[in-house]
């Protein structure tokens, strides 16, 4: 089979270079995988060249694109358009569509879909209604549940995430949001309610009927004093950090049943809800006080990079990396043989 498999051209410098740059690790990983397994690779690297680049996708002849780009020119939203672009040119691609993607990179979005559809998901106030808050005299502002976290409303990877993001106060919340916009250089901002608890993350293989792989735990054993327990942008992408070298994933995590049933629950809930297709990730916070868990990150299309977070729950779950690639382009191809099917029924 002729295979394509398209990325985000990373950038050689600038604030997050690290996340971006990471594609490239999964672009190797995933085309050793697929020449093992037979298939006829190629690479297109998308996102300094667009008409050039886009022209030319129209123009391959390929059986499936493998689709791997995390953002164009640096902007995470733009992936939605390059999903709907493969899908005009009716080729079939793997992960996420369009629909899914427009959702997912919008987390205010994502709460609000999650919300409608009866999913747990912690509260959440736009930049625009915090700001208002914060104009009023503090007597006379709502009851927020400090302590909140701020975040950047449109990007992936823990970009804008980091330590002082967390605000215990109305002053930590200013301050966080003045820090987080002047580093991002944007105010797509929103805050959450940060849930006091354990972390776990659910990845899944599917689409209609999304097969969860075991779960995992995030752990923050040996964080430096006053540190909170948080997947930051230092600890994913930092390697010499004190934040990632405290970082530990537990697979499968020493807890009972009925609690692993409950977050594996609610989290397909949210994987079907936000249309997610082929694999997905799903992040969730079980909250200490309520006793419940709460959807805190929906992640289509997430990182596949041999060794990494979900190839290693895939091979605990005893799918080797080559099977795992394998599943994802055996999955494009059944998702597009049932839309090109449903499509010349109804035309029928």
């Amino acid at each position: 089979m002729k295979v394509l498999v398209t990325y985000n051209q990373p950038p050689t410098q600038g604030g997050f270079q690290l996340c971006h740059a990471g594609v490239l690790d999964a672009v190797n990983d995933v085309v050793a995988a697929l020449q093992h397994l037979g298939h006829e690779v190629s690479t297109l690297a998308v996102g300094r060249n667009l008409p050039a680049e886009l022209t030319q996708l129209a123009m391959a002849q390929n059986d499936c694109v493998f689709n791997m780009c995390e953002s164009i020119l640096e902007n995470s939203s733009l992936t939605a358009g390059f999903a709907a672009y493969l899908e005009l040119l009716g080729v079939p691609f793997t992960g996420a569509h369009a629909r899914a993607l427009t959702i997912t990179t919008d987390k205010r979005l994502a709460d609000a879909v999650l919300r409608e559809g009866g999913v747990s998901v912690p509260e959440s106030w736009s930049y625009e209604a915090l700001l208002e808050f914060l104009s009023m005299p503090e007597a006379n502002r709502p009851a927020v549940p400090f302590p909140l976290i701020v975040k950047p409303a449109n990007e992936d990877g823990s970009i804008g995430i980091e330590q002082d993001s967390i605000a215990s106060n109305w002053q930590g919340l200013e301050d966080a949001l003045r820090v987080t916009a002047t580093k991002l250089g944007h105010t797509q901002l929103m805050a959450q309610r940060f849930i006091e608890g354990r972390e776990f993350t659910v990845g899944f293989l599917g689409t209609s009927d999304p097969q969860a792989l075991p779960l995992a735990e995030m752990t923050f054993t040996d964080l430096p004093p006053g540190h909170r327990p948080i997947l930051s942008y230092q600890m994913k992408w930092v390697m010499d950090s004190p934040e990632r070298r405290a970082f530990r994933r537990i697979c499968p995590p020493q807890i009972h049943a009925r609690m692993s049933e409950r977050i594996i629950s609610v989290a397909r809930q949210a994987y079907l809800i936000c249309g997610l297709q082929g694999y997905g990730r799903i992040d969730v916070r079980w909250d200490t006080t309520s006793d419940k868990p709460y959807v805190i990150d929906v992640n289509a299309n997430p990182d596949i990079t041999d060794g990494q977070g979900f190839p290693v729950m895939a091979q605990i779950g005893g799918i080797s990396y080559p099977q795992l690639i394998a599943t994802i382009l055996e999955q494009a191809l059944t998702d597009f043989a049932s839309v090109t099917t449903a499509g010349a029924l109804s035309g029928a």
